[in-house]
């Protein structure tokens, strides 16, 4: 066994391309169902909470039975815009609950203010938590308590990063066009600052209401955030309402699927760890989309992500997001470890038995894609591996990554 594991690590070859396996702007695996609910409320905000509720369902259509055999689900708490309720957003709630998102949609501060809506949504990670823990609750035993994101449309994509910047009860944002608030508010992109999470912003260059100079406050003001955090501006022909998935024209249509395809893939691989979808957010495709008029962001914590299915005589392909063109050093382990590591992060392999995969440099766009072709030995069959890479930040300091896992069919 000692023989074929070391075999194994022997041979790495580089991949010129890769696809993500399935396209988030499509719907997802599970029909759509939606509820409109009142939740009473005994957090900050308002005593009661009308909600749109979308979530993984048996069949599509209102009222529906929640589909509770892919559970538990993530939340995705979202925020309306400006004169808006949080039902008008029902295409884009229906398109995450069909990707395996229980999304909830407060139909509460129509003309906000910000701060006030922020309550409302915040109120709204822990009403669901305990929704999912009473027996007559159409949610119970369906959340994952562990993984809730925010994002919002405009006025919405404020309250966001408020929720962001005050909040520990979510682990990842998406603001669309992101409003900073009328003259007498705040501005919201102040909360930014104290911002600790992933984040993904989407502003359109046509957008009027809430320019690209606006939505690059939030990004800007956003540098403590860890792991990625980006702004996509899609071309002059996505304006404000396309980003939030109001569609009339043929432009609309186009930037809404685009902008599916990124929210999407961004909540699923920050709350459903499918590390396959990061590459929808840096990898070739995307930098090479001719209606994506600028793309900026960071990674400000490398991160490692496998695809594949690797079996024997087959092979399993990993891929590294960090500092451009930078060594990115990785191991691979039969056992998986907890060692810290004072400046790197800690160990998840288990030293004695760590084995030296590879070197390789990231590329200018801050990734690495690379294959580890699987012996055709039959002693690796039903082995279950770990792997870490080491690699640099934004700050030129080594990191670790998150440890992640695979097993070996046969």
């Amino acid at each position: 066994m000692s023989r074929a594991i070391a075999l194994l690590f022997a041979p790495i070859a580089l991949l010129a391309t890769h696809a993500v396996a399935q396209r988030p702007e499509e719907p997802g695996p599970y029909p759509a169902g939606t509820r409109n609910f009142i939740f009473k409320n005994k957090y900050a905000g308002s005593p009661a909470i009308s909600c749109l509720i979308a979530y993984p369902a048996k069949t599509a259509g209102p009222s529906t039975p929640i589909d509770l055999r892919g559970a538990p689900y993530p939340v995705i708490v979202f925020a309306h815009g400006y004169g808006m309720f949080g039902y008008s957003y029902a295409s884009i709630a229906k398109h995450y609950a069909s990707w395996g998102f229980v999304v909830v949609a407060p139909n509460t501060f129509q003309y906000g203010p910000i701060a006030s809506l922020s309550l409302d949504v915040q109120a709204m990670t822990q009403i669901i938590r305990d929704a999912h823990t009473r027996t007559r609750s159409f949610l119970f035993g369906a959340i994952d308590v562990k993984n809730f994101g925010v994002s919002g449309h405009s006025m919405g994509g404020g309250a966001t990063a408020d929720v962001l910047g005050s909040s520990a009860d979510v682990q990842a944002g998406v603001l669309l066009a992101p409003w900073t608030g009328g003259p007498s508010q705040p501005d919201a992109s102040e909360q930014m600052r104290a911002a600790r999470v992933p984040f993904q912003i989407l502003v359109g260059a046509g957008d009027t209401t809430t320019p690209p100079k606006m939505a690059s406050r939030f990004y800007r003001k956003g540098r403590q955030a860890r792991g990625y955090r980006g702004i996509l501006t899609l071309w002059s022909g996505c304006n404000h309402s396309a980003v939030g998935g109001f569609v009339r024209t043929t432009n609309d249509v186009e930037a809404y699927r685009l902008c599916r395809r990124q929210m999407t893939a961004f909540m699923l691989a920050h709350l459903k760890g499918r590390h396959d979808m990061l590459d929808a957010l840096v990898g070739t495709a995307t930098h090479k989309e001719p209606k994506f008029y600028s793309l900026d962001y960071a990674i400000i914590d490398p991160d490692l992500y496998l695809t594949g299915s690797p079996a024997v005589g087959g092979k399993l392909d990993y891929h590294i997001m960090a500092r451009a063109s930078t060594p990115a050093i990785t191991y691979i382990s039969p056992a998986s470890g907890s060692l810290p590591l004072p400046g790197l992060g800690t160990l998840g392999l288990q030293p004695s038995s760590m084995f030296y995969l590879s070197s390789l440099q990231t590329s200018a766009i801050q990734t690495l894609h690379a294959s580890l072709p699987i012996p055709n030995n039959s002693h690796l069959a039903n082995l279950t591996l770990w792997v870490q890479t080491v690699a640099m930040n934004p700050s030129n300091a080594y990191r670790l990554t998150p440890t992640r896992s695979f097993h070996i069919a046969k």
